[in-house]
């Protein structure tokens, strides 16, 4: 991620203000929104595989990866590995979205994504798609988003545009989905789907 930043502007007071504050407050006027609706029965948050990481605490690689693995704020700012930008916006976002939601009785979902491919409506090609295209293309920027996901994660996981939607319609027309996230231990989440 590239910055308009004065080079005498700390850098992470830049990232707080013109980056994670705007998506907090956009992400609690939308969930605003939907309380004074009075319509609104669920909200779906799109979450990253990029707020958690496969590695235990001592570097250890563990069995299962589920959404107890979240990476913490403090090793991404110690880090700040390629991407830590928008690690550190995905985290500090999902908090503040279900602080808010616990704080008005907003039933919300999470859902922990990997990356995402697929077709795509925008003119532009989407960063994901470049992430995954760039051991082909090179290109150093997205190549080194690659290489920290790896190094976190063991591998590159991806899910398809449409799984994703059909994830997000799941979560919306299932009561027993109330807070449940993709990411649950999968032995849990199959005995979810048997609706046990």
């Amino acid at each position: 991620m590239e910055f308009d930043a004065n080079t005498n502007e700390n850098i992470e007071s830049y990232v707080r203000s013109n980056i994670i504050d705007p998506a907090i407050k956009g992400t609690e006027n939308l969930l605003k929104s939907c309380l004074k609706s009075k319509t609104v029965k669920r909200v779906v948050f799109t979450s990253s595989i990029s707020t958690i990481t496969a590695k235990d605490s001592n570097g250890n690689w563990r069995s299962v990866v589920d959404e107890s693995c979240q990476t913490t704020i403090d090793h991404v700012l110690n880090a700040k590995a390629s991407g830590w930008v928008y690690v550190l916006s995905k985290l500090l976002t999902e908090e503040a979205a279900f602080k808010f939601a616990n704080e008005n009785a907003i039933d919300l979902v999470s859902v922990i994504t990997t990356t995402v491919a697929g077709p795509f409506l925008t003119t532009t090609i989407p960063s994901s798609i470049q992430v995954l295209l760039s051991p082909i293309t090179g290109d150093p920027k997205y190549l080194s988003i690659v290489s920290a996901v790896n190094a976190r994660m063991g591998s590159i996981a991806l899910v398809h545009i449409e799984d994703i939607c059909s994830a997000h319609i799941f979560l919306m027309e299932h009561d027993k989905a109330e807070g449940w996230r993709l990411g649950k231990k999968v032995q849990n989440f199959q005995r979810f789907l048997q609706g046990s």
